[in-house]
């Protein structure tokens, strides 16, 4: 295993979850300023699992870093070499790395340690769901629901799975609940089950809801959300 200043492993207080976490100095503190989470020990991996023989995330965590190029699901859209990875291959001492060909990910940017520490959807006593401030823009709770794409080039549906359909069934486990009244609802596995805009709708393809593209606005403003 890697020694405790490369790779550390910790426990969510919370959910009683175990992860491990990056903690080179340059990836430290490229986390650090990208959420503006001052506290953050490093880069979190999947802790989803990946393949069946890892003993720990062979990529970033989905959840955190959900556009970068070397989470753990190829996005429909686009996908960012951020400085989050450059700073990783520096820190290993085999490269140096130019940052001026990485792009910052607009995914978490300066929601702070919220953002990283909190439910990605919160419920009222009732049940009810709803986006608490540090998610919006990032997450959703309705697949009817319209937004930007995680890296912000395209127009997207929410992604809600019912995984009771799925064969075999395998729900969302508790700390991964977030919809009460529908326990079998979630978003993707490896974004920790959080709803995301990551879904293309009325059976067009990615390239087609594309915001370069200038019919997109003629068609489905009124149905899109904007970013903010």
């Amino acid at each position: 295993m890697p020694a405790e200043d490369t790779m550390k492993f910790s426990e969510d207080p919370k959910t009683g979850r175990r992860f491990a976490s990056i903690v080179t100095p340059k990836v430290r503190t490229i986390a650090r300023n990208q959420f503006d989470c001052q506290s953050l020990e490093g880069a979190q991996l999947e802790n989803q699992p990946t393949r069946s023989e890892s003993c720990t995330g062979d990529h970033w965590d989905e959840r955190l870093f959900y556009p970068e190029a070397l989470s753990g699901v190829i996005s429909p859209t686009a996908n960012i070499m951020s400085a989050l990875t450059l700073g990783l291959m520096e820190d290993s001492g085999w490269y140096m790395a130019n940052y001026t060909m990485s792009r910052v990910s607009p995914w978490g940017l300066g929601s702070g340690c919220e953002f990283i520490d909190q439910k990605c959807i919160q419920s009222y006593t009732d049940g009810e769901t709803f986006i608490p401030e540090y998610s919006k823009g990032f997450f959703c709770n309705s697949a009817q629901e319209k937004g930007c794409s995680s890296e912000l080039t395209h127009k997207m549906a929410c992604t809600v799975i019912d995984y009771e359909f799925y064969v075999p069934q395998r729900l969302p486990a508790d700390q991964f609940q977030y919809f009460p009244l529908e326990p079998s609802k979630g978003g993707p596995r490896q974004a920790d089950f959080c709803p995301v805009y990551g879904s293309t709708y009325n059976q067009q393809d990615s390239a087609q809801l594309d915001c370069t593209n200038s019919e997109n606005g003629k068609t489905f403003t009124s149905a899109f959300n904007i970013y903010r």
